[in-house]
């Protein structure tokens, strides 16, 4: 497919978590903004949605220019036959292509890939990979498929976006031929200016919480280890040491539907409830604000391909408490705090120091300092992507 001259360079994403995953989201709206900010009027960004699905808010949200839409039902007609037999037997979908091309959609970026689609290059943006570093949190056939989904979608992809450095050397590991696919672009989270002309305090009555807490903005997902939070507040309970905090994020785990329960019960049983705080899923400018409001974001995961929390504070200006990952050590945030997230002596002596040294609210000289570098963050995500595109399309 030939671009015409003076054609803006159209490119279509695949939603990420549409239902359960926040981070997934701002993935998508903050690539998009980047990439905006370098090619401005040379680039439509758009959102690929089958018919069936309820995408239109989505990409509102994400600041898409529109839909390209394609329908999935199984219709019978000679063509979709002839379809069907490509991706059966080729994994090449002929049907969305022609789709594609009709939207002039040059470039589809996505999370993983089922097939290829011909003349429409293909991004894949790998996660991570929890399933290896972490196998007791899966079973078998779990960490089966998700290595079958990998090494197909390295298979197809024309090329793959590790989020860190830490993600491309295990995807080398595991698609040693298809590494020369693999390009490292970190994401970024952005903070529009309105942000700092609220006052962070107005979050505390809303939610009717103390001024005062550490922030824990992660899911209830195994891995993020709010357990290990737990048995240091229990720690500090023993030497009279009582901080508040706050926790937001969906309760659900599939791998154990009795996850969220289970860290209830122990929160009970160490009498350890009126300290903690759950809000459930809250706006995101909430949670920008009760970032700014606390006097710490705590992460003390046991895994993670990148690390939102703390990427998300980092861009507030925000001190963050995070266990000692290479995911992030390679975020460097200023006066980032590395724990063992297996020493809850550790995490509790630190909670401690910052619970007793610190004042809540905007921490000033680190916010101005993260406004000030915000500009730079956007050019250099935007000019990253834009290169892996140009790699792929002459524009």
């Amino acid at each position: 497919m030939k671009q015409r001259t003076g054609e803006p360079l159209t490119i279509a994403f695949v939603p990420v978590g549409v239902d359960d995953w926040h981070g997934g989201q701002a993935l998508i709206s903050n690539t998009m903004r980047a990439v905006r900010r370098v090619r401005e009027d040379k680039v439509r960004v758009m959102i690929l949605a089958d018919s069936a699905s309820q995408n239109a808010r989505y990409a509102r949200d994400a600041g898409a220019d529109g839909i390209v839409g394609f329908d999935t039902s199984p219709r019978w007609s000679p063509t979709r036959a002839l379809s069907a037999a490509l991706i059966r037997w080729q994994r090449y979908n002929r049907s969305l292509e022609r789709t594609l091309r009709h939207a002039r959609v040059r470039i589809v970026v996505g999370e993983t890939l089922s097939w290829r689609l011909g003349s429409v290059a293909t991004v894949s943006w790998l996660q991570d990979f929890q399933h290896r570093s972490l196998p007791d949190l899966f079973d078998g056939r779990e960490t089966a498929r998700r290595d079958r989904v990998f090494r197909d979608t390295m298979e197809l992809a024309d090329r793959a976006l590790a989020m860190s450095t830490s993600v491309a050397d295990d995807a080398r590991r595991l698609a040693p031929h298809q590494a020369a696919k693999l390009r490292v672009v970190r994401p970024l989270t952005l903070i529009d200016a309105a942000t700092y002309e609220r006052d962070p305090a107005a979050v505390t009555a809303k939610y009717g919480i103390p001024a005062k807490f550490f922030y824990v903005p992660n899911q209830f997902w195994m891995h993020k280890n709010h357990s290990l939070l737990f048995q240091s507040l229990h720690l500090l309970r023993e030497r009279d040491t009582e901080p508040h905090v706050v926790l937001t994020g969906r309760a659900e785990d599939y791998r154990n539907p009795k996850h969220f329960g289970m860290l209830l019960h122990q929160l009970a049983e160490w009498n350890l409830s009126a300290q903690v705080h759950y809000l459930g899923v809250v706006e995101r400018n909430d949670v920008h604000d009760l970032i700014r409001q606390s006097i710490c974001v705590v992460n003390p995961s046991l895994f993670e391909g990148w690390g939102y929390a703390v990427d998300e504070a980092a861009a507030l200006g925000k001190r963050v408490l995070a266990s000692d990952l290479p995911s992030h050590r390679e975020q460097a945030a200023p006066e980032c705090m590395y724990v063992d997230p297996r020493d809850p002596v550790q995490l509790a002596d630190h909670l401690e120091r910052i619970w007793n040294e610190t004042s809540p609210g905007p921490t000033l000289h680190l916010e101005a300092a993260a406004r000030a570098h915000m500009p730079d963050r956007i050019l250099a995500l935007g000019e990253s992507l834009c290169g892996v595109f140009d790699e792929l399309v002459h524009v």
